[in-house]
């Protein structure tokens, strides 16, 4: 799994700001670095389990995972709640992020998983 970290590093003199690598932005005197958390945290940290992971979804975020798992397709998701399909694209983005995976795939996945061991 991973998950991105974004730091912000702000220069009070943006002309002392020191050169930055490709993953980075520089805005005025504030420098945006990118990096991916699996670069910075030992292999072996501990994962957090699905369940907790699934516990940071909101409320709606878990009932469009929860339609996905039941095979439904997003336009059938987005009449069941009343909202565009655009909007269902935006929770399953934000489902993806939550959840450090690629795919629906992956996320109803995990959510099989964490439904089965309770």
């Amino acid at each position: 799994m991973t998950a991105r970290l974004s730091i912000v590093i702000e220069y009070p003199d943006a002309a002392a700001m020191p050169t930055f690598g490709p993953a980075t932005k520089a805005l005025g005197g504030r420098v945006v670095a990118c990096a991916f958390s699996d670069r910075l945290v030992s292999p072996d940290a501990p994962k957090p389990s699905e369940s907790s992971l699934l516990s940071l979804l909101s409320a709606r975020e878990h009932a469009v995972l929860t339609m996905l798992a039941d095979g439904l397709s997003v336009r059938a998701i987005g009449e069941r709640l009343r909202i565009s399909p655009k909007t269902v694209q935006s929770y399953r983005y934000r489902i993806h992020e939550t959840l450090g995976v690629d795919n629906d795939i992956q996320a109803v996945t995990m959510f099989i998983k964490a439904t089965e061991n309770h």
